[in-house]
């Protein structure tokens, strides 16, 4: 049992929280927080979210699928996303265990956002942007999120960390590779939106 309740979370998301790994420093934990068990499961839950047998680890079962099927085709981009090690028990529940993804000064690799904003997302970093798309274009990899805090630059190119896997009842993207691979083109467009957006609010000029 890994004790992190009496340590301060790395990360914060809408349903994890993401913790160093006590024991090993190139790894990171992350956990599912008592907010999205609330949220999701408590006593205002739709019926059905409760009924998943997977529950509240269902977004661990996403992203081990996607993971063995990236292993499975032997894709070269396997560089691009974030590895999974395996599961550990915590006091916050079940934990995913993944690599620690960390930029050339240790610390970890900063997200695109934080990138834009401290006005460091420069030509080559657009570039290193758009040569990860391609690599999502042409993997097996389902996307189900693609956003300014999931992808992150380690010194040398854009690594995507979260936001993979099904999250649709019928598993069209699964059947049809040329839904799923529509679907990237629809989420590399909204991410590209995104950052224009993000950029005008924070004044940044190119």
């Amino acid at each position: 049992m890994l004790h992190l309740k009496d340590t301060e979370p790395l990360a914060k998301g809408n349903n994890r929280l993401v913790f160093q790994h006590p024991d090993h420093h190139e790894l990171l934990i992350k956990v599912v927080s008592e907010a999205f068990m609330t949220r999701r499961f408590g006593p205002h839950a739709k019926w059905y979210k409760k009924r998943r047998r997977a529950r509240q680890y269902l977004s661990y079962l996403r992203e081990v699928e996607e993971y063995l099927v990236q292993r499975a085709h032997n894709e070269t981009s396997a560089q691009y996303f974030q590895i999974i090690h395996g599961f550990a028990e915590t006091d916050h529940g079940l934990g995913i265990v993944t690599t620690a993804v960390r930029g050339p000064d240790g610390a970890l690799a900063p997200p695109l956002a934080k990138l834009i904003a401290s006005g460091c997302f420069n030509k080559n970093l657009q570039s290193d942007l758009e040569t990860i798309l391609t690599h999502i274009l042409e993997s097996h990899l389902i996307i189900s999120d693609l956003n300014l805090g999931n992808l992150v630059h380690n010194g040398e190119h854009f690594v995507l960390i979260d936001g993979v896997g099904n999250n649709n009842p019928i598993p069209f993207k699964v059947i049809s590779p040329w839904l799923n691979r529509r679907s990237k083109l629809g989420r590399f467009e909204r991410l590209r939106k995104r950052i224009d957006r993000y950029k005008r609010d924070h004044q940044i000029q190119d």
